[in-house]
C-alpha cells in the first residue's frame, strides 16, 4: 500500500480528499512496564496485528529497540522522548545510527531539550545539599569526658 507525503495510505488520502473524516490509521505500542522478553513478545504480536510502530522512553531505550529490530521486519522503532542533556550528543548519534542499521532504516528518535524529571531531580538534589543537618545530628557526647 503506497503512502502520500503525510504518511497516510492511499485509501486514507482518497477518503480525506472526498471529505470523509476518519481516525488516523497509524497505531503504535509502548511496552514500558514489562520485562525485555515480554516487550519483545508484545512488539512481535503488535507487528503481526498491523501496528505501525513500537516505542520506548528514556536514555537506555535503544537497547530494547535493538532487540525489537532483531525480532521484527516492518514496524517502525522509536524513542518516545530522550532528554538530550542527559546523554552525550555523539553517543546519542552513534546509538541512533546503530539502531538505524540494525532496523534497516526503521528507526526514529524523539528528542527533548530538557524534561521535568531531570529538572525535578536536580532541584531535589540541590535542596538536599543546602539543607543543614538537624540539631540532633550534632552530638555533644563526642566531646564529653
Amino acid at each position: 500500500m503506497q503512502e502520500n507525503a503525510a504518511g497516510y495510505s492511499a485509501p486514507s488520502a482518497r477518503r480525506a480528499a472526498e471529505g470523509e473524516t476518519s481516525m488516523v490509521e497509524k497505531i503504535g505500542i509502548a511496552p514500558l512496564e514489562v520485562s525485555a522478553s515480554e516487550a519483545i513478545g508484545l512488539v512481535r504480536q503488535a507487528e503481526a496485528g498491523g501496528f505501525e510502530s513500537a516505542w520506548t522512553s528514556g536514555s537506555h531505550g535503544y537497547l530494547r529497540l535493538a532487540a525489537f529490530a532483531q525480532h521484527t521486519e516492518r514496524i517502525t522503532l522509536g524513542t518516545a522522548v530522550v532528554v538530550q542533556p542527559l546523554i552525550n550528543p555523539v553517543a546519542h548519534a552513534d546509538m541512533l545510527t546503530d539502531l538505524g542499521d540494525l532496523a534497516s532504516g526503521r528507526a526514529i528518535a524523539g528528542i527533548a531539550g530538557s524534561g521535568r524529571s531531570s529538572t525535578a531531580s536536580t532541584a531535589s538534589s540541590a535542596t538536599r545539599r543546602s539543607t543543614p543537618p538537624p540539631a540532633s545530628a550534632s552530638s555533644s557526647r563526642c566531646c564529653a569526658s
